[in-house]
């Protein structure tokens, strides 16, 4: 079992997401922010000065095809275009920025941001999410195992079974055998009293 799930582990290690580096990364601009308010049209604007960006998306070329002209939607023509993309989307005052890759009519994300109080951040992905839960499974597990072999034993009369290691109860056991003695000690010297 501890082969198998060692493989497992070892194929999801090779999932390519971010780093914990990665994600703390973060990118702020106080002076473009005193300038312009942020809303779902200039979050876009925001981002596009961040490194996070990328500026071979269709958001920057289709920006520098009308940057002197206004001749179309920009939001609809993205939409019909291939390639990668990015979208705003305001829940609460935060601004989430989708990376998507559209192929024909399949749409899948790439990469997401977030904008909270005018810091832009890094997302995690739902392979960070899952590694991370992995992690803490398989390190459970681990300690779980090795603590088993520890406490298993064999006995030819009981056979394999598990030693107990819960020091509360030897302490409770100890000091039973010590009140007990205690008691007994008053008690006889009570009785030798009344003779």
């Amino acid at each position: 079992m501890i082969r198998c799930l060692q493989k497992v582990f070892s194929e999801f290690h090779q999932i390519t997401n971010p780093s914990a580096q990665e994600l703390m990364h973060s990118f702020t601009d106080p002076s473009w922010l005193e300038e312009n308010p942020l809303t779902t049209e200039t979050a876009i604007s925001y981002f596009a000065r961040s490194p996070f960006y990328d500026g071979s998306c269709l958001n920057e070329t289709l920006r520098m095809q009308t940057q002197f002209s206004n001749f179309f939607d920009l939001n609809q023509k993205l939409q019909e275009l291939d390639g990668l993309r990015y979208f705003v989307e305001e829940k609460n005052e935060i601004f989430y920025i989708y990376k998507i890759n559209k192929q024909k009519t399949e749409e899948t994300l790439v990469d997401f941001h977030y904008i909270m109080f005018g810091t832009i951040f890094k997302g995690t992905t739902q392979y960070g999410v899952a590694k991370a839960r992995m992690y803490n499974f398989l390190f459970f597990v681990d300690e779980s195992i090795e603590k088993f072999y520890k406490r298993r034993d064999y006995d030819p009369y009981k056979g394999l079974f598990l030693k107990s290691t819960d020091k509360s109860d030897e302490e409770a056991k100890q000091k039973d055998k010590e009140e007990d003695a205690i008691r007994e000690y008053v008690l006889r010297e009570l009785a030798f009293d009344r003779f």
